[in-house]
């Protein structure tokens, strides 16, 4: 929104902003080649040893930034999160993960939650978990979760739940006490401890329940904020059948857990 990019816009360091979009595309799977985590320590090292080439490493940052992603690799990349056997698995494994979700904290509070004060810091990174919003035991979510698993076969219904569960749009941040006295409860208790909490979990509440649609909702938005304010491309950029496939594991089975609702 035009309020959190003109405050972004005020910062200072500019030079921060784009290493921050190239160290998110390094980390966003397959968009990127050429480039990782490591090269940056080489880059500061250069950079503190011999001051003057600077302006040289700027320019030639903004020229990374103009290389094109390639989606379609970025969409499997995701997509592949989703196939892991042991450990976790989607968007629940990707360990830019919980840094996006302050940034999408940062987001909201620039954009929606504008008048209020802040509520979670990046200082608190390591007193935070990812929170499953529907969670992993469905026990008490047995008509949410199957308000999407029940064009599945039986034998499809464990994969299809793991998706559900572990798109991106089902994962927050919370803080590690609130993680664990939440993490089983229905969606009602759910809700009334999210109404009170950060601006992520304010903006979950607002939802009268929590099903696929509002996880397909919440996922694309932050797909879109990851998209087009963190790694800077064109906005629509990524087709729906990508789309589809980074947060369900693939066109197909996005269709068929949608299918009673399209």
């Amino acid at each position: 929104c035009s309020l959190f990019k003109a405050s972004r816009g005020e910062m200072p360091n500019e030079d921060l902003r784009t290493l921050e979009k190239i160290v998110f595309r390094a980390n966003t799977p397959h968009t990127w080649p050429g480039r990782n985590i490591r090269s940056f320590a080489s880059l500061a090292r250069d950079i503190y040893k011999n001051p003057e080439i600077l302006q040289q490493k700027r320019e030639e940052l903004n020229e990374e930034l103009k290389k094109e992603i390639n989606l379609e690799m970025m969409a499997n990349s995701f997509s592949y999160l989703f196939t892991y056997v042991r450990g976790n698995i989607g968007f629940h494994r990707w360990h830019a993960l919980k840094y996006l979700l302050f940034e999408y904290e940062e987001y909201l509070h620039g954009c929606k939650f504008s008048h209020d004060a802040q509520k979670m810091f990046i200082k608190n990174y390591h007193q935070t978990a990812i929170e499953h919003i529907m969670p992993r035991n469905l026990t008490f979510w047995q008509k949410e979760s199957n308000d999407f698993l029940q064009g599945f076969a039986d034998e499809q219904r464990v994969f299809a739940t793991n998706i559900l569960v572990n798109s991106l749009g089902n994962l927050t941040i919370l803080g590690d006490s609130k993680n664990s006295s939440v993490s089983n409860s229905s969606w009602n208790e759910k809700r009334e401890r999210y109404r009170t909490g950060s601006f992520n979990e304010i903006e979950i509440s607002e939802n009268e329940t929590w099903n696929k649609q509002q996880i397909w909702e919440r996922g694309k938005r932050i797909m879109e904020f990851l998209l087009y304010e963190k790694l800077g491309i064109p906005q629509n950029s990524l087709a729906q059948d990508e789309l589809e496939k980074s947060l369900f594991y693939s066109s197909e089975y996005y269709k068929t857990g949608f299918a009673t609702s399209q």
